[in-house]
């Protein structure tokens, strides 16, 4: 009875591995084909499809990752706040809000724009 539990707890570990690595083993895969300068797209792709925004993480280059974050933050499908927030960049963070504000027509998320010519122009797109 024990050998079993062992090898059922072998067995969980290994599975739990697998699921961990072959998702970013597939992704390195598919966006192996991309130049340089086109990764983030293949991710950002990614990013969208599986509605996970996790796979921009994956980036090295952060203004790569910051915009695979907002891409994936302001696809409408998805309107993903949180993702604005890993972005570090202050503008490229203030058009995530911006846009969200806008397509839900939510002028309270303009309260998170920074910039004041900006945040005018996130209220006025948001009323519309």
């Amino acid at each position: 009875m024990k050998k079993w539990v062992i090898v059922t707890i072998v067995l969980v570990i290994i599975a739990l591995l697998l699921y961990l690595i072959i998702p970013n083993l597939l992704i390195s895969l598919k966006c192996k084909s991309y130049s340089e300068d086109k990764k983030w797209e293949c991710y950002r792709d990614i990013a969208i499809d599986k509605k996970s925004p996790r796979v921009c993480e994956k980036l090295q280059d952060s203004l790569e990752k910051e915009n695979c974050y907002y891409f994936y933050a302001t696809r409408n499908e998805i309107l993903d706040l949180s993702s604005c927030d890993k972005i570090q960049t202050q503008d490229l963070k203030d058009k995530c809000y911006g846009s969200i504000a806008g397509i839900k027509n939510d002028e309270t998320l303009c309260n998170n724009v920074l910039n004041q010519t900006l945040k005018e122009l996130c209220i006025k797109l948001s009323r519309e």
